[in-house]
């Protein structure tokens, strides 16, 4: 959620790497916290952006009315900033993990359709999404390899 690679994060909990990864791409619920945090860090750098958004326009006004070389163009930077965040702020991730199961038996379903399985090609089912926790949970819960260094 910070931005710390995996390593980071596995040192400071104690666990290898291979295991930090593995949460973050197959464990749902560690997945769908992870994306509820980083919707909250969204929204607060949005609120906060926004709020610059509007500072800027004040000094650009200050600015048009008493120009500065320095002012115009950080008053300009951090707006154009501000408008470029907003038109590109784009989706974090699912945050209900039933919602990552399903998805995840959707897209093995559409697979096993793609494969001619008709059998399993209809809405999801239980089984089919029962297999898909099972298989996400022993991804997510594999242990690290022994070699170290990877």
């Amino acid at each position: 959620m910070t931005g710390q690679r995996d390593q980071k994060i596995a040192d400071d909990l104690g666990v290898h790497r291979v295991t930090v990864t593995r949460w973050r791409l197959y464990h749902p619920v560690f997945k769908a916290t992870l994306h509820q945090r980083l919707q909250l860090l969204e929204e607060s750098n949005r609120d906060k952006l926004e709020a610059l958004q509007a500072e800027s326009l004040d000094a650009l006004l200050d600015v048009v009315r008493n120009p500065g070389p320095e002012q115009i163009k950080v008053a300009l930077a951090v707006f154009r900033d501000a408008v470029v965040h907003r038109v590109t702020r784009g989706y974090v991730g699912e945050t209900d993990p039933d919602a990552i199961i399903d998805r995840e038996a959707k897209e093995r379903q559409d697979l096993a359709k793609k494969r001619e399985y008709a059998h399993l090609a209809n809405d999801v089912t239980d089984a089919v999404r029962e297999t898909v926790v099972e298989d996400l949970l022993r991804k997510a819960s594999e242990p690290p390899p022994k070699d170290s260094t990877t």
